[in-house]
């Protein structure tokens, strides 16, 4: 199994930890397309851990509150982000 961890803060509230904020990310399927990771939401201290089973080792979307935010974000890192939806 996969992971990346995420942490998320509030740009509206002096970049506080965002509480609540709905995660998720996908990976490259190959002839599937795009496939979603586990769906989850950030604790007291902005924080969640998105899964998945597969053998890729990245993600190339996360989304962060239906921001979406495109790259290549690998598994076993941490990555952190802003948001004024929270």
């Amino acid at each position: 199994m996969n992971a990346i961890t995420i942490i998320i803060y509030n740009s509206r509230n002096s970049n506080r930890p965002a509480i609540r904020v709905n995660v998720y990310g996908y990976y490259n399927g190959g002839i599937s397309g795009d496939c979603p990771t586990s769906k989850e939401q950030t604790d007291n201290d902005g924080r969640c851990v998105l899964t998945w089973n597969n053998n890729l080792h990245k993600l190339n979307t996360i989304l962060v509150a239906g921001e979406k935010h495109k790259g290549e974000f690998k598994a076993g890192n941490t990555y952190t982000f802003t948001t004024n939806r929270a």
